[in-house]
């Protein structure tokens, strides 16, 4: 590992726990350490609301970034995306055969085989070129 390394994980791993405290805390009924002892939903909202999306914001994060760098390993190339490969416009006609020909049904499975079949057919050409 590289020397920056050394300092930019773990300044990221305070931002994330900085944002996360953050999102916990700051909404429509802001909450104050304070008030999580004195009001008993306060507890509530923090546990079975704000906590759980908070947790599910991060790690949905964190699937895209691993998805990410995935793909320009795949692809050698520090510029893929989505969008230049062709995987959104690959999921988006899928999604779009599902809803035109099943009504809708299936919608998610063809965009998920329309997306991989994309992403494989350009693959596979830039191996062969």
């Amino acid at each position: 590992m590289r020397r920056t390394a050394f300092i930019t994980i773990p300044a990221l791993a305070c931002a994330l726990l900085a944002s996360v405290a953050c999102a916990v805390a700051l909404g429509p009924t802001g909450i104050s350490f304070g008030s999580l002892i004195s009001l008993p939903n306060a507890w509530t909202i923090v546990w079975d609301v704000r906590l759980p999306r908070v947790i599910a914001a991060a790690l949905v994060g964190c699937a895209l970034a691993v998805a990410g760098t995935a793909m320009q390993g795949l692809f050698r190339n520090p510029m893929a995306d989505p969008y230049i490969i062709g995987t959104s416009s690959g999921g988006a006609l899928g999604a779009t055969i599902a809803i035109v020909l099943f009504a809708g049904r299936g919608r998610l499975v063809l965009a998920f085989v329309g997306a991989m079949a994309a992403t494989f057919t350009v693959y596979f050409i830039a191996r062969k070129g």
